[in-house]
């Protein structure tokens, strides 16, 4: 997932590339299940469903935020969990970002 400055609200869109051995992985075939899963920052998760990018050959995943999804700013941690069938499942290794307080409590959206 690249890094970017993100706040509580933000419509951010969530993205992961899956490598195998430094390159990007064929995930085409994992359609059974696509779950992000987000780690609050005091301990609870959620599970959103991943959308490929494009068609899965390239490996990449993503998740676009509501406004609700990314409410309490803090440390979160994300992972991404793939599917193809019972005997073939993908977990992804964490990923923390930052997700900032707003300076201005009554304006939510982006500049």
């Amino acid at each position: 997932m690249a890094r970017k400055d993100i706040h509580v609200g933000n419509t951010v869109k969530l993205r992961y590339t899956i490598k195998e051995n430094g390159t990007a992985k064929n995930i085409s075939s994992y359609t059974s299940e696509r779950t992000l899963w987000l780690r609050r920052p005091d301990g609870t998760t959620v599970s959103k469903t991943l959308s490929f990018s494009s068609d899965g050959t390239d490996g990449k995943v993503e998740y676009q935020c509501a406004s609700t999804d990314l409410d309490v700013k803090g440390e979160w941690e994300s992972q991404v969990y793939l599917k193809a069938s019972a005997s073939d499942v993908l977990s992804s290794s964490f990923v923390t970002f930052p997700v900032r307080d707003n300076l201005n409590p009554d304006n939510d959206s982006p500049l």
